[in-house]
């Protein structure tokens, strides 16, 4: 992201979590309404502080990870910004957890509906669906649909230097790497404040 000054937004089809991956592959199925959605997501959290995330993306201990903060607001800039330049329709908001249950119930409903005008809301609707058992996630989503065939991922322009405001290093990262990453910031006049997790220390 730094270097190519783009967000990456996956195809639900390529989302890697096995529960993530059954509902797109029934809600996007060919007799349902919503197959010919072209949706990409991109997810967030606010408990970026919890250890199980740190340990979730960084359980190789060989490739450093990191938190990047983002505003809201700055977001739905680049975000509006994206969508005027290329009349496509983008949704941010938070994901809203179910039990199996419902889901199965609201997954029969989606699949028969989306009349003319309204499919990419519904689609987005049901990308900010989840199993409760998720729910400790706290997760929150922006969802783009848009027009042309579809693709296995979309990358959009923005400056990282004014999206992001603070970086934090996890709590795994060797010295070595801090001072790369560190140095490499630095090179990039990177002005985010800068600082290293202390979620696993003794202190």
């Amino acid at each position: 992201m730094f270097e190519s000054g783009k967000l990456f937004f996956c195809s639900p089809a390529k989302w890697k979590d096995p529960y993530e991956a059954w509902w797109c592959r029934h809600l996007f199925r060919n007799e349902s309404k919503l197959a010919s959605v072209k949706a990409y997501g991109m997810c967030f959290t606010r408990a970026y502080a919890d250890e199980p995330y740190w340990r979730l993306y960084d359980n190789s201990n060989t490739v450093p990870v990191i938190r990047v903060a983002i505003e809201p607001g700055d977001l739905l800039d680049v975000l509006d910004r994206y969508a005027q330049e290329k009349e496509c329709k983008v949704y941010l908001g938070r994901v809203q957890y179910h039990s199996r249950e419902e889901l199965n119930e609201e997954l029969e409903r989606l699949k028969g509906e989306g009349e003319a005008g309204e499919v990419a809301r519904l689609a987005a609707h049901a990308l900010m669906l989840k199993r409760d058992a998720f729910e400790m996630e706290d997760e929150h989503r922006v969802v783009i649909i848009e027009r042309g065939a579809k693709s296995d991922f979309l990358q959009l322009p923005f400056d990282p230097a004014e999206l992001f405001f603070g970086i934090r290093l996890s709590p795994a990262t060797s010295q070595v790497d801090e001072g790369i990453l560190r140095r490499y910031l630095r090179r990039h006049r990177f002005a985010a404040k800068t600082s290293k997790s202390q979620a696993s220390t003794s202190q």
